[in-house]
């Protein structure tokens, strides 16, 4: 049933793996005992750099070398990807090159990413 609601969504994404671990919450909606919709949580990480002032090449690197380690013991954990919401300030202005020749991807076209607190207000 989920299948064919993916389907008929039209939304050009792959339907997921809902036997991988990392889908680790997994709800439906039941109406007229038939499944009309579906949340489903993967775990990802949020990625937060912290880099002291320095020469852009030494930033560079230091971000090079973090990356591999994070990235190598994330992928032990069973992590498929990492995320990184990047400001768009001053500050940031050229970061996106950065992340581009440490082997990051924009998101696809069209998709923002949204964010929600899981504390019940």
């Amino acid at each position: 049933m989920l299948r064919a609601i993916h389907a008929r969504s039209g939304i050009d994404y792959a339907f997921p793996d809902l036997n991988d671990p990392l889908f680790f919450v997994k709800k439906v909606r039941v109406v007229d005992e038939r499944i009309n919709s579906a949340l489903i949580l993967k775990l990802c990480a949020e990625t937060y750099l912290l880099v002291d002032e320095g020469r852009p090449q030494d930033k560079m690197t230091a971000m090079r070398e973090l990356q591999d380690e994070v990235l190598r013991e994330a992928a032990a954990r069973g992590l498929e990807e990492i995320h990184a919401s990047v400001p768009t300030v001053e500050i940031t202005r050229g970061f996106d090159k950065r992340l581009m020749q440490l082997g990051w991807e924009k998101d696809r076209p069209g998709w923002n990413l949204w964010s929600r607190q899981t504390r019940c207000r």
